[in-house]
């Protein structure tokens, strides 16, 4: 099954040699207009079966300890509430995955303050990212299986930006090696 594998930065990306033909990888660059753009792009372009979201998030309990990784099974639009209700994305839970799941929130921003925390909360959701909504929203007008996979990085707060990038690569070597094994093992 040919897979997508989907980052927004290099320095996510530390996934190594796949099997030939199985996947390739793809970086959008940071933010939803940059995803959905990359996304699109490369889906019109080649046949993929599957796309898969790797990257960083951030965890707005920090109670969750960084480096946890977890199975999107819902993504919410963070920015825009259409009818007072959020725009969202299910996205399938894969079986074999032993991560624990949980609902992410999508915004423009790092997250940087209580009142940002608070609402993040509001929206059910205990994680959040820049990219992920858009990428679900793209890969569902192409009509293909969507996962996506999150390692944190840091707690949502004051000094977010700081904390993923000096926590980024090491999470995101862990991310990239657990799911690795989970496509590419057996």
């Amino acid at each position: 099954m040919k897979t997508l594998f989907v980052f927004a930065t290099r320095m996510e990306n530390h996934l190594g040699g796949m099997p030939d033909g199985e996947g390739d990888v793809l970086i959008t660059g940071i933010g939803k207009s940059n995803a959905a753009y990359g996304l699109a792009k490369k889906l019109r372009e080649g046949h993929f079966e599957r796309v898969v979201n790797l990257g960083i998030c951030g965890a707005v309990d920090e109670g969750i300890p960084l480096g946890s990784i977890f199975s999107i099974r819902k993504v919410v639009e963070g920015d825009r509430l259409f009818s007072g209700r959020p725009s969202f994305f299910e996205i399938p839970v894969i079986p074999e995955s032993s991560f624990p799941s949980a609902v992410l929130v999508t915004q423009d921003g790092v997250m940087r303050s209580e009142k940002q925390r608070n609402h993040i909360k509001g929206l059910g959701a205990m994680l959040c990212d820049m990219e992920c909504f858009a990428l679900a929203g793209v890969a569902a007008q192409f009509k293909i299986p969507f996962f996506a996979f999150k390692a944190v990085s840091d707690h949502a707060e004051e000094n977010a930006h700081e904390a993923a990038m000096k926590n980024a690569t090491r999470v995101s070597k862990e991310l990239c090696r657990q799911i690795f094994n989970l496509f590419f093992s057996g």
